[in-house]
């Protein structure tokens, strides 16, 4: 009910300031994981040429580990994605290419699959997507609902997309079809789906209120296929305001302070399920420095579950089907710094250390990336 009632009021506000809609919002990017985002803006500046793209990250993640509800695990390796990109008139880009993902050590590729995009600005504050679309950590979304580690292992969705950008209204809504089936599969279908939506309060020189809500679905069912397995339909949810404070100091750039209210909800629950609801909190302060940027942050969960979230944050132990914490509290410390080593060549390191308050264990990882989004011309064609 509180989540309808505070998006009923934001739909209010963003229609009672639609003065306010002048230009299209100056950024793309949103709080979390900015580095780890990409550029979904068509350059104009293209029209009719051909050009190559190179999307690449290269990593080595060691989660040091040693808890009741996730194994650790190291992750060394790269994913890397070359494409053509076609721009058909001004406003339009066809992308073809491929998702090629390699841990080291191994002698074959985990994920070879094709990458097809159709992308098209339809208004001043609107791109579409059909295809290959922007994933993982480029929905913005916290780790109780989407951990990060997905941008290394599975950092390739398709379906569809609709990226929106006003000044007073940014939201990103999406169709990730995961698993495809036809009439007696033996299997079931698989999808995702999700949205996230952020409302400028206060949009000042220095001063930034934001009311952000966010949302997933993951679905596993069908009608047409010949499992026995019964469908399910597993929400997230998560509503909050996060507030910025930006500097003019060569060392203190800004500090932040966001508080959310969680919660995960089977939608038809069957009798195979024991938990089908559960609520949380998550409260973040975070500082950006000249020397990299902090983040403290408390939660608290009851009973939550999550299939995209970074596990430490979960109830349900993912490797012990035994073992089950309704209540957890846990402190996380998330530090990193990047450099630009070139205009498309960017390294970063991240620490992060999980306090778990109802153990006393203490528990970290850190990891290290080198990325590259460059792009070549290739030609000009005429219309």
């Amino acid at each position: 009910m509180l989540f309808r009632i505070l998006t009923l009021a934001l739909i209010i506000l963003f229609a009672n300031n639609h003065h306010l809609i002048g230009q299209r919002s100056d950024y793309y990017h949103w709080g979390h994981y900015q580095i780890f985002q990409e550029n979904y803006r068509i350059d104009t500046n293209r029209q009719n040429q051909i050009i190559l793209r190179i999307n690449n990250s290269s990593f080595f993640k060691n989660n040091e580990y040693q808890n009741d509800y996730v194994i650790g695990q190291t992750l060394v390796g790269l994913f890397i994605e070359p494409s053509i990109d076609l721009y058909a008139g001004a406003k339009t880009r066809i992308r073809m290419g491929a998702h090629f993902l390699k841990y080291h050590g191994t002698e074959q590729f985990q994920h070879v699959k094709p990458t097809v995009t159709i992308q098209h600005q339809a208004g001043e504050y609107l791109d579409i997507l059909f295809g290959t679309i922007y994933s993982t950590t480029n929905h913005g979304l916290l780790e109780p609902l989407m951990g990060f580690e997905n941008y290394l292992s599975k950092h390739y969705e398709n379906g569809m997309q609709f990226l929106f950008s006003y000044p007073n209204f940014k939201a990103d809504f999406w169709l990730n079809w995961e698993q495809f089936i036809q009439q007696d599969d033996p299997f079931q279908e698989h999808f995702t789906a999700g949205g996230h939506m952020l409302f400028p309060i206060v949009d000042g020189p220095t001063w930034k209120l934001n009311a952000d809500v966010q949302m997933i679905f993951r679905h596993k069912g069908g009608q047409i296929d010949t499992s026995d397995l019964p469908a399910g339909t597993q929400s997230n949810f998560a509503q909050g305001m996060e507030f910025t404070r930006t500097f003019e100091s060569d060392f203190v750039k800004n500090i932040s302070l966001s508080h959310h209210y969680l919660g995960a909800y089977e939608i038809n629950p069957g009798n195979h399920l024991q938990i089908t609801e559960g609520i949380s909190q998550y409260t973040l302060m975070g500082v950006e420095t000249k020397v990299g940027q902090f983040r403290l942050g408390y939660w608290r969960g009851k009973d939550y579950f999550a299939p995209h979230a970074e596990a430490l944050f979960l109830s349900a132990s993912q490797y012990n089907p035994d073992f089950y914490s309704s209540n957890r509290e846990m402190i996380t410390i998330k530090y990193q710094i990047n450099k630009k080593l070139d205009d498309f060549l960017t390294m970063a390191f991240r620490f992060e250390p999980y306090y778990h308050l109802n153990t006393g264990r203490l528990d970290h990882s850190w990891s290290i990336y080198l990325m590259i989004d460059k792009a070549f011309f290739i030609t000009q064609f005429s219309k």
